[in-house]
């Protein structure tokens, strides 16, 4: 009989452990990048499910809760799954297409990843500065766009840069920052910092808002 009831306290445990979900052991929250569509997402993890900007409703944080170990899956059946620390995969129902996200390898240096836009700046503005590259003011001037497709258009002034919507009338002017011409500040807090002359995100004065990743896409300014 005990070892009847010892073996049915095994059954239990070994049921509740397979149906209750691990901790992930990978760093999720920041950017990650599709190489073959040029294209990012960033993800927040909330702890039991992680939200997740840049897939298609574009403009929309999609939620993906947190099934087993590293699977998420959102209300339609779509998954992402972690693969390691670098990669995860995005696994869509409906066409059965699998999309590759990896943290992107850093442009110059010795080598390495980039550990995602929380961990490069520590603080709201303090730069890990082995993660940029040389940038020259004048390649802040075009057309960038954020996830989803919205364009923003960047011009110079004398005392830094004018950022708006294309399609808009209202700039806002940013005050470059330091002499590294890679920092500019508006009057609220907002900042652009340019990692090179084709990537550059936008982080909010709020800390609890996520940084937003932007790629030039033009070199004249979509007004």
């Amino acid at each position: 009989m005990r070892t009847l009831f010892l073996l049915l306290g095994w059954l239990g445990f070994s049921t509740w452990s397979l149906a209750t979900p691990a901790n992930h052991q990978f760093q999720l929250d920041g950017s990650w990048y599709h190489k073959k569509s040029d294209n990012w997402i960033e993800i927040r993890d909330e702890g039991k499910y992680i939200s997740v900007m840049g897939l298609p409703p574009y403009g929309k944080a999609r939620i993906f809760e947190k099934q087993w170990r590293e699977i998420y899956i959102d209300k339609k059946g779509n998954k992402i799954s972690i693969e390691g620390p670098g990669l995860l995969l995005y696994h869509h129902r409906s066409s059965g297409h699998v999309l590759t996200f990896e943290r992107p390898v850093k442009a110059h240096g010795t080598g390495g990843t980039w550990r995602g836009e929380k961990d490069r700046w520590n603080n709201h503005g303090q730069r890990d500065d082995s993660y940029y590259n040389d940038f020259n003011p004048r390649d802040a001037e075009g057309t960038w766009q954020a996830l989803g497709g919205i364009d923003i258009a960047i011009v110079l002034t004398r005392e830094g840069l004018r950022a708006k919507y294309s399609g808009t009338t209202h700039w806002v002017d940013y005050r470059m920052l330091g002499n590294d011409g890679i920092t500019f500040e508006d009057n609220k807090g907002n900042r652009y910092v340019f990692s090179n002359a084709t990537t550059a995100t936008w982080y909010a004065a709020e800390r609890n808002r996520n940084p937003i990743v932007l790629k030039k896409t033009d070199n004249q300014v979509k007004y």
